[in-house]
């Protein structure tokens, strides 16, 4: 009952040089593999807070109200905006999301006030144009 299992067949049985007719080139040769091997295994990445398009959309939304709206709101949300990219930078997520936040509002606001400034000054100068003709 106590017999020997024979043992297992060599790699080179397996992998031997294979014959291949009317080719220009020579067979490969594979070799016996080592006894060392590497293993990789990925590695999970954690992103957290990847909000910097909310960083870049408060500056933006910033710099076009100072130019383009109300200036007296545009200069403190740029500003904000600026502590919004700080913070972020020094890893202050939650910070920089609220004076990201911040700054958005401001942006808004100036929108807002510059659209019912400009729709005053035109009622005004209608009211006046039309009060001069009679």
């Amino acid at each position: 009952m106590n017999q020997t299992e024979p043992a297992p067949p060599s790699y080179d049985q397996y992998y031997s040089q294979q014959q291949y007719y009317n080719q220009a080139y020579p067979a490969q040769t594979y070799s016996t593999p080592s006894t060392f091997s590497t293993a990789v295994a990925p590695q999970p990445v954690v992103i957290r807070y990847a909000l910097i398009g909310l960083d870049i959309i408060g500056m933006i939304m910033a710099v076009w109200n100072t130019f383009c709206c109300f200036v007296p709101l545009g200069i403190p949300a740029i500003i904000v905006s600026a502590f919004a990219f700080e913070y972020r930078h020094n890893g202050q997520h939650d910070k920089a999301t609220k004076f990201s936040k911040i700054s958005i509002g401001l942006s808004i606001v100036g929108f807002i006030l510059a659209v019912v400034t400009i729709i005053i000054v035109v009622v005004v100068l209608f009211v006046v144009n039309t009060s001069k003709e009679f």
